[in-house]
């Protein structure tokens, strides 16, 4: 971003360190796939519903695999993920993780960003 005279407003601001967060993001989900292999693990990672809110669009495969593996894929990415946006003032700290429509974990952005809770198809 460019500043002509007298820098940029605090929403200018916010807004590039959201774009630069979802590239960022974008990388980690490129990493994630190649480490993983064929299909990809993270179909997509995306602004929430909410101002500092992630959502992570898994691939439908994880659900075909042990559960105790899938959860600790998940916790592995959920902790990159944390650690990727953390220096993020606008972050809430809260990540959603979804197959298709089914909310299946979410991190306890509050008490501990890197526990997730899950449910659906990837609760014990």
């Amino acid at each position: 971003m460019k500043v002509l005279s007298g820098g940029t407003t605090s929403e200018a601001k916010a807004a590039g360190t959201e774009d630069q967060t979802f590239k960022d993001l974008a990388d980690l989900a490129k990493t994630f796939n190649t480490a993983f292999g064929d299909p990809p693990m993270i179909s997509s990672i995306e602004p929430g519903s909410a101002p500092g809110v992630v959502y992570v669009q898994l691939h439908a495969g994880l659900l075909g695999v042990d559960v105790d593996v899938a959860q600790q894929a998940v916790m592995k990415i959920n902790e990159q993920i944390v650690e990727t946006v953390g220096d993020n003032d606008a972050f809430s700290g809260m990540v959603k993780y979804f197959v298709g429509s089914e909310l299946v974990g979410q991190n306890r952005s509050i008490m501990d960003p890197y526990a997730v809770s899950f449910r659906g198809g990837l609760e014990d």
